[in-house]
């Protein structure tokens, strides 16, 4: 008896945190990547700061479960509610979004500060909360 009790106050917390994750999930952005490269997604509240100055490579690579795309692959990214107006009006405080695209290759093989100085990035993207409804919550890079 004392084994059923000790083994459902394990699984319990188990099921609670998989039912709110999953609800959170559902207002994550999704990001399709159409090109033929692997890349990495990486949002920046700070707009119109273009400086990349607000990350570093460490931390992106270090996030990879996070900003990391395959070539024509899509994957809800960033890990924030960003779909859900509170959240948004949280993280989002110039009300725009931008999103940084490296290619992989680039990140990997350049030295960060010349990645910066010379803004070798494949897209920067800017959103506001009302572009993101209008496309249901997807950003296609290509």
């Amino acid at each position: 008896m004392i084994k059923k009790h000790i083994a459902l106050i394990i699984i319990l917390p188990l099921f609670a945190f998989t039912c709110v994750s999953k609800k959170m999930r559902e207002n994550f952005i999704e990001v399709h990547n159409r090109m033929n490269k692997n890349i990495y997604c990486v949002p920046n509240f700070n707009y119109p700061d273009t400086s990349l100055s607000f990350t570093s490579i460490e931390k992106i690579m270090a996030n990879d479960s996070i900003y990391y795309l395959t070539a024509q692959s899509s994957k809800k990214l960033f890990y924030m509610a960003l779909c859900k107006k509170e959240f948004w009006q949280k993280m989002v405080t110039s009300g725009t979004l931008q999103i940084f695209v490296f290619d992989e290759n680039v990140l990997k093989k350049d030295d960060w500060n010349n990645i910066v100085a010379e803004k070798k990035y494949l897209r920067r993207l800017s959103f506001n909360y009302d572009d993101i409804l209008k496309n249901d919550c997807k950003i296609v890079v290509e």
